[in-house]
């Protein structure tokens, strides 16, 4: 399906959490997604490999970030701390429109893990996504080796569904994958997002 273009101006909202603030990705941002990005264990279970230079970071902004927000669609949202740098990065994309399915994903800077930022933050966008869009599932995937990720999808009361052998080829070698969803007709979840737990 072609994409959907809307007003370029589009941009997701902020979000005001506890201990973080969820906005847009900004091109003030893009000195610190080098920084974050550059690290080889970021990008170890992701698809791209870690940036070599900060022309990593413009063409991830200018090539991934920009044309999702021409098709209105929250990938990413800017993670910081009480509005200071962006420390990683959290967003969803349509996985199957016709569908009513979107896909959830994140990464962070490794010197922010474990400290339930990553929780926090996907947590806060799922809800928002079940009271913004009209959509019947959210899912989410990593490699079996990301055991990390695996707890966050646990935690914001995602369900696993199930184990794809060999279905990632990347790097040279075949990845199984975990996939997790969230509908919105999960105990717990409503069109305005979760109401427990």
């Amino acid at each position: 399906m072609a994409s959907q273009l809307i007003d370029p101006r589009w941009r997701p909202p902020t979000l005001t959490l506890p201990r973080l603030t969820l906005r847009d990705v900004r091109e003030s941002d893009i000195d610190a997604i080098y920084a974050l990005a550059r690290n080889t264990n970021v990008a170890r279970y992701l698809l791209w490999n870690a940036h070599t230079s900060r022309d990593d970071a413009e063409a991830y902004y200018r090539d991934l970030v920009l044309p999702k927000y021409l098709e209105g669609v929250p990938e990413p949202f800017a993670v910081c701390l009480n509005d200071g740098p962006l420390i990683g990065v959290v967003g969803a994309r349509w996985a199957a429109r016709s569908n009513l399915c979107m896909e959830l994903g994140y990464w962070f800077g490794e010197e922010f893990w474990g400290h339930g930022y990553a929780t926090e933050a996907a947590r806060a966008v799922l809800q928002w996504l079940f009271a913004t869009y009209t959509l019947e599932r959210v899912q989410a995937h990593c490699v079996t080796e990301n055991q990390a990720s695996e707890k966050v999808l646990r935690k914001i009361g995602m369900q696993y569904e199930g184990t794809a052998r060999s279905a990632l080829n990347h790097r040279q070698r075949f990845w199984d994958l975990h996939w997790f969803a969230a509908l919105r007709t999960d105990p717990g979840f409503t069109a305005g997002g979760r109401t427990e737990g």
